[in-house]
């Protein structure tokens, strides 16, 4: 649809109308297209309308970003069409697999913690309440005990109704 110049020509390249609409774009809408506006913008992308046709076109692109993006979506795919080939080593160095990423150990721990038997957790009234009046934006100091840990025994003993087959930590504040 742009209009360049033919080669060695002074002439300045005319304006691509269809490019100059999808940037003005605002992105305000983002409404789905019939499939008679679809045909309207791949006619209008490939050049194939008339003026006034191609006002109609125009005014979508700006108004609805789903157009937009329909209409750039149009232009690269010609784009890659009509440009050379991407050399071998380079898709051969853009394709090649990442490498998996590590795991942390605490990312680790904390997905197993439920694997084997049900995970319980209580939260006691001084956290709770702590969470209930704070505005979500300050940090809170937590302490995580492992209820089954032989020496959170007495903290055990304090709670009552935890079944034994469930594995329990305990959430409080740090003191």
């Amino acid at each position: 649809m742009s209009a360049h110049p033919p080669d060695g020509s002074d002439q300045p390249e005319a304006p691509d109308q269809v490019m100059l609409a999808v940037l003005s774009n605002a992105g305000r809408e983002a409404i789905v297209l019939s499939s008679d506006e679809e045909r309207l913008l791949d006619d209008w992308v490939a050049g194939r309308l008339a003026p006034d046709a191609a006002e109609r076109a125009a005014g979508l692109v700006k108004r609805n970003a789903l157009a937009a993006e329909r209409v750039l979506e149009r232009r690269l795919l010609d784009a890659a069409r009509h440009s050379p080939p991407v050399p071998q080593s380079l898709a051969e160095r853009v394709l090649t697999p990442a490498p998996p990423p590590k795991a942390s150990a605490f990312g680790g721990w904390w997905r197993s913690l439920g694997r084997r038997q049900s995970l319980r957790v209580v939260v006691d009234t001084a956290l709770k309440d702590k969470v209930e009046t704070s505005d979500g934006r300050e940090r809170l100091p937590v302490r995580i005990y492992d209820l089954k840990d032989p020496r959170a025994a007495d903290i055990r003993s304090a709670i009552t109704g935890i079944p034994d087959n469930a594995r329990p930590y305990l959430l409080t504040l740090k003191p």
